[in-house]
């Protein structure tokens, strides 16, 4: 029988919680990224392992990294793309990583294996091709946000039961965001108003948000939740994890002009960020047992906030871009003490 989704507020796995508070348990620290010049982060495994770009500048290169406590992987340029741009990883599933290089327009997903090159994903000179995500049954998502729709990728070739995505071929705004490990694929397109679909072989569904004007994220993962954000009819900003006909709600601690989620682990932790009417920005992670962390502010007029994602252990990884230079600086924020 057909039950209508039910919003909980402050509840998440069904562990009842109080009103979400400021909490100075997340505490932020610099990663050295290889080479010790400049680096960015691009992407965080389930294992914590960091991905991202750096400058070597005793050699003058840029090469994609992996970064796994001590252990740093260089990505190397496959013999038949060394005219590429250095590789930018996307996603980190254990041994494989996966990214993207491009050249004169034309976009290349690659994936390593223990830092060898083993595959390679073409759309021909598809504009800002994303390959987001490999899950753990060797299936990738790619995305190409010009019309187009998503797809998905197995041994190097479209997989048969992928091709673009019907219902968003129409729209420019549509993308993929994630896939689990049992193969559904999530993401938002706008068939009138922003919504969140997910894709299941040949089958696409949008997810109900009830009393949403619009909702965003499409972050999902292997229990088959998504997370994201949410705007009701008065303008008002939720979060949101959805799991079937149970809707979990969580809510910034204070006015926002903006809310977005930039990740969702296997394990129940929701990171994302929310800017304040003074422009300033405030990161947050929202943990099962409705507890509702931050780490900043951070201001608007100095640097950006640009959040990367979670790993299971609720690592979050994130830049901080300066304002003035354009620069990125990598960081994690880690959860210490009580409340953790």
């Amino acid at each position: 029988m057909f039950r209508s989704p039910r919003i909980l507020p402050l509840l998440l796995f069904g562990v009842l919680a109080a009103a979400p508070a400021l909490s100075a348990t997340l505490k932020v620290k610099g990663v050295m990224v290889p080479g010790g010049v400049d680096g960015m982060l691009t992407t965080i495994g389930t294992n914590g392992a960091l991905g991202g770009v750096a400058y070597f500048g005793t050699e003058g290169i840029t090469a994609g990294f992996a970064l796994k406590d001590q252990a740093v992987t260089i990505l190397p340029q496959p013999a038949h793309a060394k005219h590429y741009a250095a590789v930018v990883p996307t996603s980190i599933d254990g041994a494989v990583i996966a990214g993207i290089a491009s050249e004169e327009g034309s976009f290349t997903g690659m994936a390593f294996k223990d830092g060898a090159y083993f595959e390679n994903f073409a759309l021909g000179n598809a504009v800002g091709m994303r390959l987001l995500k490999r899950n753990p049954g060797g299936i990738f998502i790619a995305d190409i946000p010009d019309g187009e729709g998503g797809f998905l990728f197995k041994q190097g070739k479209p997989a048969a039961e992928s091709r673009s995505l019907p219902t968003l071929q129409l729209d420019r705004t549509s993308f993929l965001v994630s896939i689990n490990k049992a193969g559904i694929a999530a993401g938002t397109f706008n068939p009138g108003q922003p919504s969140v679909f997910t894709r299941n072989g040949k089958t696409q569904a949008t997810i109900a948000i009830p009393g949403a004007v619009a909702t965003h994220g499409g972050f999902i993962n292997d229990s088959g939740a998504i997370a994201g954000t949410f705007a009701d009819a008065q303008g008002t900003l939720h979060g949101y994890v959805w799991h079937g006909d149970v809707i979990h709600r969580f809510d910034p601690p204070q006015t926002v002009t903006a809310m977005q989620v930039n990740g969702f682990s296997n394990t129940g932790y929701v990171v994302g960020s929310f800017t304040t009417p003074d422009g300033n920005q405030t990161g947050f992670r929202f943990q099962g047992d409705g507890t509702l962390l931050t780490f900043g502010p951070f201001a608007s007029a100095h640097e950006t906030l640009y959040l990367v994602g979670v790993s299971d252990d609720g690592t979050i990884a994130f830049d901080l871009i300066a304002a003035a230079t354009g620069l990125h600086t990598p960081y994690i924020a880690t959860c210490l003490g009580s409340g953790c």
